[in-house]
């Protein structure tokens, strides 16, 4: 499965998306990471790298060795409603988690050898 079947597969999911669980290991399988907002607070991991970093009010940082760029914006300013976005500064494809019929989080699957994991 590649970046844009796997994101086609989970996109939807109701928030707080618990039924994202199952896919870890199968995003593992096929050496994908994704990345997503969480409550207020969160940026969760899944895949090849299992994790969650504090993100109040948004966060920058990098990841993998060639150290892409990664950022979660808390309410980006251009998609009312929207409680966070991933941003990625690699080949990826996105993925939506909905509250209520709702944008609530646009996610971000990225393949590991955009990363060099």
């Amino acid at each position: 499965m590649n970046a844009k079947e796997f994101a086609k597969e989970i996109d939807g999911f109701e928030y707080p998306a618990s039924e994202l669980r199952p896919f870890e290991q199968i995003a593992k399988d096929n050496g994908l990471l994704f990345i997503h907002g969480m409550s207020d607070d969160l940026l969760e991991m899944g895949g090849i790298i299992n994790d969650e970093i504090g993100a109040w009010d948004g966060i920058k940082t990098k990841i993998g060795t060639k150290g892409v760029s990664l950022e979660l914006k808390w309410c980006p300013e251009d998609k009312p409603g929207t409680s966070w976005e991933v941003i990625v500064e690699c080949p990826h494809e996105k993925f939506t988690i909905v509250e209520d019929g709702e944008v609530y989080c646009i996610g971000a699957v990225v393949h590991k050898d955009d990363l060099n994991l």
